[in-house]
């Protein structure tokens, strides 16, 4: 269990120093501009959300998402997200 925590900690890790760099952040999207605003669904949200592997629609995954992170007040469209995973 202590491996599979030790993993999910480095990869948090990862995902936070790729956002805030971006040099390593160019290596995971198609241009130098997306993501230097931050948004809603902003890199790390993104990222998170894709490792989570959806398994229903997208408006009750992105609904749910955003409550189990504690985010009751954020809501994005599904639109919203596929604009955003598509950079």
């Amino acid at each position: 269990m202590s491996a599979n925590l030790k993993i999910i900690s480095d990869l948090r890790n990862f995902i936070a120093l790729s956002s805030q760099n971006s040099e390593l952040r160019q290596l995971f999207t198609n241009s130098c501009n997306a993501f230097s605003r931050r948004r809603k669904l902003h890199f790390e949200l993104v990222v998170c959300m894709l490792l989570n592997f959806f398994k229903r629609s997208y408006d009750i995954e992105l609904s749910a998402f955003f409550d189990h992170m504690g985010f009751q007040e954020l809501k994005a469209t599904k639109s919203a997200f596929s604009q955003q995973r598509s950079k």
